[in-house]
């Protein structure tokens, strides 16, 4: 029953201690060469990411999201 909310748990504590992540990161997270999320990360709690995309949306993932599939973080190029 706490196993989704465990798992989120612990990703959670990864990303924050492996700087996967930061709040003000522009990422993209694809699935079979299609774009799913595409914006800035606005909030990361104990088990959820929240993500403004470029539309003005947001989406709401699971933090192990994060650790399970490819994330393309642009920080280093939105920081020069």
């Amino acid at each position: 029953m706490f196993k989704d909310a465990l798992v989120n748990f612990v990703a959670s504590l990864q990303i924050t201690f492996q700087d996967v992540v930061r709040i003000g990161d522009w990422i993209t997270i694809e699935q079979k060469e299609k774009s799913i999320i595409n914006g800035v990360v606005e909030k990361i709690t104990i088990t959820l990411v929240v993500v403004r995309n470029f539309d003005g949306t947001t989406t709401t993932i699971p933090a192990e999201l994060l650790l399970s599939t490819t994330v393309r973080n642009w920080r280093s190029i939105c920081a020069s």
